[in-house]
């Protein structure tokens, strides 16, 4: 079994990045941190002291740079469960498969048919509903 990382329920940097500009709300618990260049994910509330500290240090002006890291359950509570969309209902699949290098596979299906709205495999959850959230967002389904 794999272990279980923070990693592994949050997105991975480079979509955290991409949720932020597209305009993904701000207010997880996990942020990914870039201090002295080096990106970290972090407990926001825990550490954000530790954050000021490390500014001061490094005798910054602004804030570090940052980005959300939502995860599986955030992403979740922000995904609709049905769309009404192009002529029909399509209702919201999450799939993890086995012994696949790309386990997770997310889908709105047509409850009228068999059809699909978009399909995207990915390799862990959060990034599945992540990119689903990404795709809504940009053909204005949000």
């Amino acid at each position: 079994m794999d272990k279980y990382t923070i990693e592994k329920q949050a997105v991975s940097l480079d979509l955290a990045k991409e949720l932020k500009a597209n305009g993904y709300p701000c207010d997880g618990v996990f942020r990914w941190v870039n201090i002295h260049d080096k990106w970290t994910i972090w407990y926001y509330k825990e550490h954000y002291l530790h954050l000021e500290m490390e500014r001061e240090r490094a005798l910054r002006d602004e804030e570090p740079e940052y980005c959300v890291a939502p995860t599986v359950a955030e992403l979740g509570e922000r995904l609709p469960a049905l769309l009404d969309e192009e002529g029909g209902h399509w209702h919201l699949k999450l799939i993890k498969r086995c012994n696949t290098a790309v386990p997770w596979l997310i889908r709105y299906n047509c409850c009228e048919s068999d059809n699909d709205l978009k399909i995207i495999e990915t390799d862990t959850e959060a990034n599945a509903r992540a990119k689903m959230w990404l795709y809504l967002k940009k053909e204005n389904l949000l």
